[in-house]
């Protein structure tokens, strides 16, 4: 039995999308929905964990409260977020997560049907690692993500963080 991403390195290996995990930080239940499928059509085998907003990305990130287990829950190869969230909208769960000496690290996504200049400037200058406008079109959406996949879990290289270096889990782990 293969132990889940997250338990000895905080990206798992890039060529094995369906071990991998991506953070899905969405607030609106439908456009989760769309994503969902898309990826599943970009044939994106691996975990998809979902936070309704950018505090509770924050704790998934951290590994708190209900998020304690990392097995369940392994810190993400990817994260993927709208930028108007409640609570903590996704430009300031970027800068928070720029500021973790192991969260930094981890590609940071921001999909929004935001084409202010505003927004992809202050982004940009929190470091994203890159900015998409949300497609009108599912085919559109697939093709993105499957590029995305591609660059981000294949072509890149990205640096290995021992199970050490991992942020401590401030939740009880289930059992």
């Amino acid at each position: 039995m293969q132990k889940p991403v997250g338990s000895e390195t905080s990206y798992g290996e890039p060529t094995r999308m369906n071990l991998l995990t991506i953070l899905i930080a969405e607030d609106n239940a439908d456009d989760y929905f769309i994503l969902e499928y898309a990826l599943k059509a970009a044939e994106f085998g691996g975990r998809r964990m979902r936070a309704r907003d950018g505090v509770e990305a924050r704790a998934y990130l951290l590994g708190e409260g209900d998020f304690g287990n990392r097995a369940a829950n392994p810190l993400p190869s990817l994260i993927l977020a709208d930028l108007k969230m409640p609570r903590m909208n996704g430009l300031e769960l970027l800068q928070w997560a720029r500021t973790q000496p192991v969260i930094k690290r981890i590609p940071f996504i921001v999909l929004s049907a935001s084409r202010s200049t505003a927004d992809v400037s202050a982004a940009y200058d929190s470091y994203v690692s890159s900015y998409h406008v949300k497609p009108s079109r599912i085919e559109d959406l697939v093709m993105l993500l499957k590029e995305l996949a591609t660059y981000w879990f294949e072509a890149s290289v990205r640096p290995e963080i021992p199970a050490s270096k991992l942020p401590p889990c401030s939740g009880t782990p289930e059992s």
